[in-house]
């Protein structure tokens, strides 16, 4: 038979007291109640009071070290957060992320790479097969820390080979800023001391998945065959030329354009145009995109009879096997040795060729959604290298329409010869008189129109000089 607990109203204990709880659950039974720097703190301890007046004592010491400045507040905080499990810092971390008012796609992303890489989980391996990709080889990764301090340099760097060694670069470079992300945020809120993985670098390489253009006569050829080809994946052939027109024209990417519904377009005679929300938008801000005029007429046939929040087009979710097919049957070649032409390689097609039509930067970054020039030109500053010679072409077109205009000037001008021509030749007044630097001196300073304004405001001091002295 089971003892009941001895009833007792309270227990106190050096700046500490434990409460009996009013209506116990099965994990507490008691709540141990103190000050800490002026706020009242409670919190719910275990069903055995054994346990419960350990804990009351550990706090009851780390009070005192406070009130005898052996450690401050912050300190006491900081080294309590340390001793918690990481998965109660990971539940913080993705409310904080989620007050921030960020997408909730970015927040679960984020929390699973950075939990993916700490804590390890078998039954959630990273997937190395793509919608292109017939591999079926996968990674595990194994916890290698339960504790911030348990977290070193050289685990997330062997956590981070192990994924670069089947993803690509950028995909490894997103589970290391996850880590760092997280870890950042513990020291912003004085949860641990420092980042120790801070110093990582990312990975460099070629990318393992390249993208490559084709030529324009290509591109024409595939619209071409699409257009009049058999159904594939549910979609005609004109469904499917107009879903590439959109992706080429507007360089969104197909997930994006699977989302995309009646209410985003505004195809007016005048500015049609896609307004993406910021859940579909590249730099997570909302993005205005205008649209041909021809396309828009196709659009305006696509919409018609369909709801405001209808998706305009039924993208499949192996579109990339639909374009594979188109591609095989206008014979272009999927893979080459400059790369994969995918959907994604589509929306790197639309910003190349839009960069070599003169298109600036600026404008370019606006059009592709980046957040920043500099990503821009990192992906498109090939094209723009070409052109570097065209500045130094246009200034020299000017330089040389400056020199005709003068040497024009000089031959029409009537007038007296220049001072290098006198003195080749001196005038036939000379006489037997010597043709000395005096005197080219002289017709130099009388040519000059600036020393000739100073000879008279010369010449008009000295007159008054001498009126005055008169």
């Amino acid at each position: 038979m089971n003892r009941k607990p001895s009833k007792f109203k309270r227990v106190t204990i050096p700046g500490v007291s434990i409460w009996p709880q009013p209506k116990p659950s099965p994990r507490s039974r008691y709540r141990i109640s103190y000050m800490l720097s002026g706020k009242r703190k409670t919190e719910y301890a275990s069903t055995d009071l054994t346990t419960t007046l350990r804990r009351a004592w550990e706090i009851s010491e780390r009070l005192e070290n406070i009130r005898t400045g052996q450690v401050t507040a912050a300190q006491d905080a900081m080294n309590v957060s340390r001793r918690l499990p990481l998965e109660t810092h990971f539940k913080d971390y993705e409310k904080y992320l989620s007050d921030l008012n960020r997408t909730r796609p970015h927040v679960s992303q984020l929390v699973r790479y950075a939990r993916l890489m700490l804590l390890g989980n078998l039954d959630d391996p990273i997937a190395t097969g793509r919608g292109h990709s017939k591999r079926n080889s996968e990674v595990r990764l194994p916890g290698i820390a339960n504790l911030v301090e348990d977290i070193t340099f050289e685990g997330i760097a062997s956590q981070a080979a192990k994924v670069f060694d089947i993803r690509s670069v950028a995909t490894a470079n997103r589970y290391v800023e996850a880590v760092q992300c997280f870890l950042n945020w513990g020291v912003k809120c004085n949860r641990w001391q420092k980042n120790p993985v801070k110093a990582f670098h990312r990975f460099k390489g070629n990318p393992k998945h390249p993208r490559r253009i084709v030529e324009v006569d290509d591109l024409y050829k595939l619209l071409a065959i699409t257009e009049t080809g058999p159904v594939r994946r549910g979609l005609t052939g004109e469904q499917r030329v107009t879903l590439y027109e959109t992706c080429l024209a507007t360089s969104i990417r197909v997930g994006a354009a699977r989302q995309l519904q009646v209410q985003h377009f505004r195809l007016e005679a005048i500015d049609p145009r896609i307004e993406l929300p910021i859940s579909l938008a590249k730099g997570k801000r909302e993005q205005t995109i205008s649209l041909p005029e021809s396309l828009a007429v196709k659009l305006r046939c696509v919409v018609t009879g369909k709801q405001q929040s209808d998706r305009v087009f039924c993208v499949p979710s192996n579109a990339a096997k639909m374009l594979q097919a188109d591609l095989r049957a206008a014979g272009i070649p999927y893979r080459t040795e400059q790369g994969f032409f995918d959907f994604h390689a589509v929306r790197h097609q639309s910003g190349t060729m839009l960069a070599m039509a003169g298109v600036t930067p600026k404008v370019l970054q606006q059009h592709m959604g980046h957040t920043s020039i500099k990503m821009t030109l990192d992906t498109y500053g090939h094209v723009y290298d070409q052109s570097r010679r065209e500045p130094a072409v246009v200034m020299g077109n000017i330089l040389a329409q400056r020199s005709a205009q003068r040497k024009a000037g000089s031959e029409g001008r009537s007038g007296s010869p220049t001072f290098a021509e006198e003195k080749k030749n001196p005038p036939e007044n000379a006489g037997d008189r010597e043709w000395s630097q005096r005197d080219a001196s002289r017709i130099f300073r009388r040519r000059n129109p600036r020393n000739r304004r100073e000879n008279a405001g010369d010449a008009a001091c000295v007159g008054s000089r001498r009126a005055q002295r008169s």
